[in-house]
């Protein structure tokens, strides 16, 4: 068991959370634009509609959900 003399003694770990989320962005496109402009690819269509992902998802979104949270390891890659 080991003892500390004073609270310098111990080192705080802070721990980070994964949290995976699904949103729901009704009207982002008319389906004519969608199928001649982009071949009917989302990603596609979504890099241009967000500025090439510049622009927030939540101006874009009419509802969220959480799909899983999770704890980070030492492993996750953190973007920044």
């Amino acid at each position: 068991m080991t003892y500390f003399k004073n609270l310098n003694d111990v080192i705080m770990k802070n721990l980070g959370f994964k949290i995976t989320v699904e949103f729901y962005c009704y009207d982002m496109i008319d389906e004519e634009s969608f199928k001649e402009d982009f071949d009917s690819n989302p990603t596609k269509a979504y890099e241009c509609i967000s500025d090439e992902y510049q622009d927030s998802i939540e101006n874009f979104t009419n509802e969220s959900k959480i799909i899983k949270i999770e704890l980070m390891t030492e492993n996750d890659n953190i973007p920044f």
